[in-house]
């Protein structure tokens, strides 16, 4: 593909120079194509946000990259879906390339309709056992708060450079649970660039900060780390129940108390997480929680939140309402049922004799 310089040491692509193999995805922003080459893909923007993107800025998170010393690039590859190229189109900056995320970050879910191969999000952690159970999922206490470091390691990098998250919620975050757990960021044209955003902030609900708080700072990214640390721990997709780890995880749960404070400067920092986390990884549990049995649900039950999110890596492109909604307490199974009322028919017909 043609590539020519543009402003800020962004390199620039124009779209009939890109060889587009098939659509990845849509959402609210735009849509996510696949590329020939394989290790890209391209963020195209809909005609109706172009206007709202910052130009200046999506050049400057470009440039970061591009400038960035071997190292940071090598970092920035291995954990984010940075943006890498600007898109042009005849009237200007119509998208972006990114890349695919690694393949440890697919898994193979079980579902209704048959296996399917799948990233992995946070967000399918984010589940009781008995979910997971049913779709394949295995993962155990030490495994999440290892995810859960990574994740404050990579978050703590990138605050080092002066980029804050933002938008953090279990959508944004692919995990990789196999020998060494890692995490891997996507949507990441919507960080906080040294105090730039390519467009307006936004909040996922049920992952806003305290009323009144802008959101895309670092005391914002320090607070949002607390509630994916507890829902991650709890496996549950909205709870601020700190009762729910208390006993499991004692260490984490005050660092949790101190990041949901309302003061944003109470807030401690993510590289503070490390000790605390580190701790409470040498004694948890290897092994992933059994489900009930009364609880797993037929396998036709509805799927989880996260069950059918899309396949494709680094194309979370849709920041509308991402409300994610706990998987239905599952009702017991039809033959236990079925067996309730035999018995108590079998009493009836005792007492009337």
């Amino acid at each position: 593909m043609a590539k020519r310089e543009a402003v800020n040491t962004a390199p620039a692509y124009r779209i009939e120079d890109l060889s587009i193999r098939g659509e990845i995805a849509t959402g609210g922003q735009g849509t996510v194509h696949a590329l020939r080459s394989g290790r890209l893909v391209f963020k195209e923007y809909r005609p109706s946000t172009v206007p709202t993107v910052d130009v200046n800025v999506l050049q400057r998170l470009v440039s970061f990259y591009e400038e960035a010393p071997a190292e940071v690039r090598a970092w920035l590859n291995a954990r984010t879906a940075w943006p890498v190229g600007v898109v042009t189109g005849p009237g200007g900056p119509i998208g972006f390339l990114m890349p695919l995320a690694p393949e440890r970050f697919f898994t193979t879910l079980r579902t209704a309709s048959g296996e399917r191969r799948i990233a992995l999000r946070l967000e399918h952690l984010l589940n009781p056992p008995e979910y997971l159970w049913r779709v394949g999922i295995e993962v155990s206490d030490r495994e999440r708060l290892l995810v859960l470091r990574d994740l404050a390691r990579t978050m703590d990098g990138l605050h080092h450079h002066d980029i804050a998250v933002g938008d953090l919620s279990p959508r944004n975050v692919l995990v990789d649970t196999g020998h060494e757990p890692r995490c891997f960021l996507l949507d990441c044209d919507s960080v906080r660039f040294r105090g730039m955003s390519v467009a307006p902030q936004v909040e996922t609900p049920d992952w806003t900060l305290p009323a009144g708080e802008p959101p895309g700072g670092p005391a914002g990214d320090r607070y949002k780390f607390g509630l994916v640390a507890l829902r991650a721990l709890a496996g549950d997709q909205s709870t601020r129940d700190l009762s729910l780890i208390a006993e499991t995880f004692p260490r984490v749960t005050a660092m949790v108390v101190r990041a949901l404070a309302d003061d944003p400067a109470s807030r401690p920092l993510l590289s503070a997480w490390e000790k605390e986390l580190t701790s409470e990884i040498a004694r948890a549990s290897r092994t992933p929680p059994p489900p009930r049995p009364y609880a797993i649900p037929p396998a036709s039950a509805q799927p989880g939140q996260g069950a059918e999110t899309s396949g494709e890596p680094g194309t979370d492109i849709d920041r509308s309402d991402r409300r994610a909604v706990p998987p239905r307490r599952p009702r017991p199974p039809h033959s236990l049922t079925v067996w309730l009322c035999v018995l108590e028919l079998l009493l009836l017909l005792a007492v009337l004799r």
